[in-house]
């Protein structure tokens, strides 16, 4: 197990620390579609299959309780499915004495509730937006701080919710007080429970153990506080490692997270050099074996990677370098089927489920800047770009706007126009495709 953001920690790993299993965002009922065409079955690396190594290791690790940080249900439709995949692993657990306690955030605010009623073995703590206090049955004491979503959407700071002052009285002497809570932290105006760190550090818990953002993040030192993250990335955006974290308390003031892989499915996002592939009739097969290549090189960066419990691995590609294929680089990624993009690394099946075209042209920008002619004129955008020079406002905020707009051609809702960043990455690629095309033109017409 490899430790996240617990590098000023005390060592806990004693038999006399009291061992739980927090699980933050959960989503049963999520199947990952985008790697069928890869001779995956999706439903081998659903959260559910996720869900089911939690509930072993926690039996296996011999943990007090499962605490679980809202949004266990991805939807109110798929409350059936879900209600089968989480009493199933909670009788598990209630059969290995371990404890199942949770909270509702803003996807299942409804419809946990429900699930917790038709399970009495799993209690939901702080229902109706109201703080509870809850004490668990392990020694050293450790007592549990929660609130759930009273609704979809929560616009107040859960801080200001009744029944926090009296939650918090009823902590036991000498017993270490974890909270849990589904909000957006440091995030005013939010409509989903914001709060701040600055209001949660001031209630005096030996740690905050959140949900509701998937990218897990939790600060060390004596009272750790952060988000969970999902338990399994729910898509490519959610790459890196997720996993439940083990938590262990020997009181007060001494609490030790680390978090645990236990996903079949993980995202990863790998950089291809492409520097020095020729243009010519074996480009495919070189971009093809540099891809490859690529993979292999990761995995043998991050022994993570080869975890038993890992069977997939989608994989963002983005291709850098000088080429002089650069021209064709786009239309080759395009090319390739799913199944041409799909590699076995030891035990897992790595995936290729997207390209990015980031390649350039092998030329001189800085005698090419010099011309006065179009092709001068390129290069000298390109060379101020790489030199960290900036679009005027104006020109960057009218292509922004355009750009979202164009962007929206599967309709999407957000109309938000682009950042500046995205913006300049976009006219950089764009330019360096155009100078390739002038430059073709250039040689056809004998340099003129």
């Amino acid at each position: 197990m490899q430790g996240a953001g617990d590098m000023n920690q005390p060592d806990l790993r004693s038999s006399q620390a009291a061992s739980l299993l927090f699980i933050g965002d959960l989503h049963l009922g999520r199947v990952p579609t985008r790697l069928s065409g890869a001779g995956l079955d999706p439903r081998c690396l659903t959260p559910a299959v996720a869900w089911d190594s939690a509930v072993e290791l926690a039996i296996r690790s011999e943990v007090a309780a499962v605490v679980l940080a809202g949004d266990v249900v991805d939807d109110e439709q798929d409350r059936f499915e879900a209600y089968d995949q989480l009493e199933r692993g909670v009788r598990r657990l209630i059969a290995h004495d371990v404890e199942v306690v949770g909270v509702a955030g803003n996807h299942d605010s409804l419809v946990l509730p429900r699930l917790a009623d038709r399970i009495p073995a799993f209690w939901l703590l702080g229902r109706d937006g109201h703080w509870e206090h809850y004490a668990l049955p392990t020694d050293p004491q450790v007592d549990l701080l929660g609130w759930s979503f009273p609704a979809r959407h929560h616009r107040a700071d859960p801080l200001d919710s009744p029944g926090l002052a009296e939650s918090t009285g009823r902590r036991r002497p000498g017993a270490a007080l974890i909270g849990v809570l589904h909000a957006d932290l440091d995030a005013a105006g939010s409509a989903y429970a914001p709060t701040t760190r600055a209001g949660l550090a001031r209630q005096g818990a030996d740690a905050w153990l959140l949900g509701h953002i998937h990218q897990p993040g939790i600060s060390g030192g004596p009272a750790p506080l952060g988000y969970l993250g999902s338990l399994v990335g729910l898509d490519r955006g959610e790459s890196g490692l997720h996993g439940a974290w083990m938590v262990r308390v020997l009181g007060p003031g001494r609490v030790s997270v680390e978090q645990v892989q236990v996903g079949p499915l993980r995202w990863e996002t790998v950089e291809v050099s492409l520097d020095g592939i020729a243009d010519d009739d074996g480009v495919k097969d070189a971009i093809h074996t540099a891809i490859e290549q690529a993979v292999r090189d990761r995995v043998a960066q991050d022994p993570r990677l080869c975890d038993p419990c890992l069977k997939a691995v989608g994989c963002s590609v983005i291709c850098v370098g000088a080429t002089a294929a650069h021209g064709r680089v786009r239309e080759v990624l395009a090319s390739f089927g799913s199944a041409e993009l799909a590699f076995d690394v030891g035990e897992q099946r790595w995936a290729v489920v997207s390209c990015q075209d980031k390649t350039r042209l092998p030329v001189d920008l800085e005698q090419l800047r010099t011309q006065h002619t179009p092709v001068g004129q390129l290069a000298r955008l390109l060379w101020d770009l790489e030199r960290g020079a900036e679009l005027a406002p104006g020109l960057a905020d009218s292509l922004g706007r355009f750009a979202a707009v164009y962007d929206q051609g599967r309709w999407r809702a957000d109309e938000r126009p682009w950042t500046n960043v995205q913006t300049q990455q976009a006219v950089e690629s764009s330019a360096w495709r155009l100078l390739d095309v002038l430059l073709r033109q250039q040689a056809a017409h004998g340099g003129e």
